[in-house]
């Protein structure tokens, strides 16, 4: 099973605050059955550079934080949440 919306990335928005809470947060995840995790901050990440700065960097590292926490098997990648607009 994928999450595909969470906000488990530390201090990016209103989600997790640090990594022992990102941590947590990403092994009750595990507990209940996912394996994939797509990170979702809100989309002012994705309209400036902090995207690629901050968020793709995170990522990697959330990837070896949770393998060294013994869940090999979750794999993790950078995205965002994007709002849609009814009048686009």
């Amino acid at each position: 099973m994928f999450d595909l919306h969470n906000h488990l990335l530390p201090g990016i928005d209103d989600g997790a605050k640090d990594w022992d809470m990102a941590l947590q947060m990403a092994r009750i995840a595990y507990e209940d059955g996912i394996r994939g995790i797509v990170f979702s901050p809100h989309n002012s990440a994705w309209w400036t550079n902090y995207f690629r700065e901050k968020v793709v960097c995170l990522s990697e590292e959330f990837q070896k934080r949770v393998w060294d926490a013994g869940m090999t098997d979750l794999c993790v990648g950078p995205g965002a949440e994007i709002y849609l607009d009814l009048g686009l």
